[in-house]
């Protein structure tokens, strides 16, 4: 029986973990004044957070928020940290 790679396939699950993840980010009281700064992306069944934020506090902010939805290990931070 042939290996099945599930993490390479583009599914319907993932499109809603990806926006699951996008939601909660914008609905973070926290992470509002950067929200739209921050771009969800899913790639090769990894979640990709990339924009910029403010604090090293709103990039780790960011990181959990999507780790409540996907395992860490499935998260790739390259949030950039650029204060006023």
């Amino acid at each position: 029986m042939a290996y099945e790679n599930k993490a390479q396939q583009f599914e319907p699950a993932d499109q809603s973990i990806q926006d699951d993840i996008a939601q909660a980010i914008h609905d973070d009281e926290n992470l509002s004044a950067v929200a739209d700064d921050i771009r969800v992306l899913l790639q090769n069944g990894e979640i990709i957070l990339e924009g910029e934020v403010l604090t090293p506090e709103q990039s780790d902010l960011a990181v959990n928020t999507a780790t409540a939805f996907i395992i860490p290990e499935h998260v790739v931070n390259r949030l950039e940290v650029k204060p006023f």
